[in-house]
């Protein structure tokens, strides 16, 4: 990482010019946690930087820019990347330069830049840029984020050849935006730069190592690389490595500082919108919403196919079943993902029930808006039939014109008509059943007594009759 000069002269700057900081007291990465990290050289310096998509790298404007305000040309501009926690030596060509057009290189306020490498890094995975709303929950004061670079891990000394780690608190705005207030870590207090910070473009951050006084700082060598929050899937950059006041409280080899100071660090959040501008995949900035690619009504339920909405790795998918009627949850499941795709059955639902389906999508504690929603019917007993006229064809025949059932989701059988007999004359006589034939069945019964007629339609959930004809042969 890179740091500010560690002496500031009477009269100048609160930040004086930028040195090539690296990680003091910092660690080893955990398995895969330095995969977007690379090197980066230009005008004569080296640099850290973030591969945030598959040929985008951001890193610190002050890497690109000197002091004079001249930007370097792509083809001055290296990046090297590793498979392992070594330091690569640049050799990647880029293809253009972006510096934050707000930058100023003699305040570093917007210290932000984006190189386009000409072809994927094979084998790198990119850090994600974190949203507006991610980044503000990662930068409250207090919480815990991380820095990694090769830069040097003392005032003074040589660069490291691997990656290293440093864990960090971050410090108020208001001690960062003052000379006099304290924040304590540890056993240290920290002081701020004054009005030079700016809290809208940047965040202060620093480090001890527990029970020590050991300070854990960036250090010149790690300008430009990431400042980073969450874990796993859930990793996302909410800032980049710029400037500040020596490495870990010295602003010298052997020359410790009165007052210790955090470092600076540039904000991804204040420039979301110019760096999708210059091309960068903002898309999983936030977990985007699954897509259900099936979702089928079997009996009481409805079985769902699910996939992610993008390339991001997602752990589950939750999917829920709505009335479309009355906005009420009916039901629910979870699925993971496997091989990219994801099924699940959501039961105990009503018969005729139309439901609208949606998911949302998780990975680690992110949660995705969720997906476009699928409207399902479960079957229902068929509609009510109708008995729509009688007819007496003599000697007890009679016709009955029949309105069916219908059933949109599921089949019917044969619309049926049946007459029982009733009063007091029915002993000995048998109800009589016909299926309806071109909407008219005719049935046999016998003279002289009553009947009580129904229409009756069936399908696989349920039976609906019809309300009762009462018949005198």
């Amino acid at each position: 990482m890179i740091a500010a000069a560690a002496t500031l002269l009477a009269g100048a700057p609160a930040l004086a010019a930028p040195v090539q900081p690296q990680v003091v007291n910092g660690r080893a990465p955990q398995p895969g946690e330095a995969r977007a990290l690379v090197s980066i050289s230009a005008l004569g310096l080296t640099c850290g930087g973030t591969l945030v998509d598959s040929v985008h790298v951001i890193t610190a404007a002050h890497c690109l820019v000197n002091s004079l305000g001249f930007t370097a040309e792509p083809s001055q501009v290296k990046v090297g990347w590793s498979s392992t926690t070594s330091r690569a030596v640049p050799t990647l060509p880029v293809v253009d330069v972006a510096v934050h057009p707000a930058y100023d290189h003699t305040t570093f306020v917007n210290d932000m830049a984006v190189l386009e490498l000409a072809a994927p890094i094979p084998g790198a995975t990119p850090m994600l840029v974190a949203s507006a709303s991610r980044s503000a929950t990662a930068l409250v004061a207090g919480r815990v984020v991380r820095a990694a670079g090769y830069g040097r891990t003392s005032v003074g000394g040589m660069l490291s050849t691997t990656a290293l780690v440093a864990d960090l608190t971050v410090v108020p705005d208001k001690v960062c935006a003052s000379k006099r207030i304290p924040y304590r870590i540890g056993a240290i207090d920290f002081y701020g730069y004054g009005k030079d910070f700016d809290p809208q473009t940047s965040v202060c951050a620093i480090g001890v190592a527990p029970d020590t006084t050991l300070i854990i700082d960036t250090c010149q060598g790690d300008s430009g690389g990431p400042l980073y929050a969450g874990d796993g899937v859930s990793v996302r950059l909410v800032g980049v490595v710029s400037v500040g006041d020596g490495c870990a409280g010295f602003i010298s080899p052997g020359e410790e500082m009165p007052r210790k100071r955090p470092g600076i660090y540039a904000r991804t959040s204040s420039a979301l919108p110019w760096l999708a501008a210059e091309g960068v995949d903002m898309s999983d900035a936030s977990l985007a919403p699954p897509v259900i690619t099936a979702a089928v009504a079997e009996g009481n339920g409805i079985a769902v196919t699910v996939t992610p909405g993008s390339s991001t790795r997602v752990d589950t998918v939750t999917v829920t079943a709505t009335t479309a009627s009355s906005s009420v949850v009916a039901g629910s499941c979870r699925t993971a993902i496997d091989a990219g795709t994801g099924t699940c059955r959501i039961s105990g639902l009503s018969p005729g029930t139309t439901y609208d389906v949606t998911a949302v999508a998780a990975a680690g504690d992110l949660v995705s808006a969720p997906s476009s929603s699928v409207s399902v019917a479960l079957a229902g007993k068929p509609a009510v039939p109708r008995i729509r006229e009688i007819y007496s064809l003599g000697g007890g025949r009679v016709e009955f014109v029949v309105v069916a059932g219908t059933s949109s989701v599921s089949p019917v059988d044969p619309t049926t008509v049946t007459c029982a007999p009733r009063g007091s004359t029915k002993a000995g006589l048998s109800s009589v059943t016909g299926a309806i034939d071109r909407g008219r069945v005719e049935l046999q019964l016998t003279s002289g007594h009553r009947y009580s007629c129904r229409a009756i339609s069936t399908n696989a959930v349920g039976t609906s009759r019809s309300r009762p004809h009462n018949l005198t042969l």
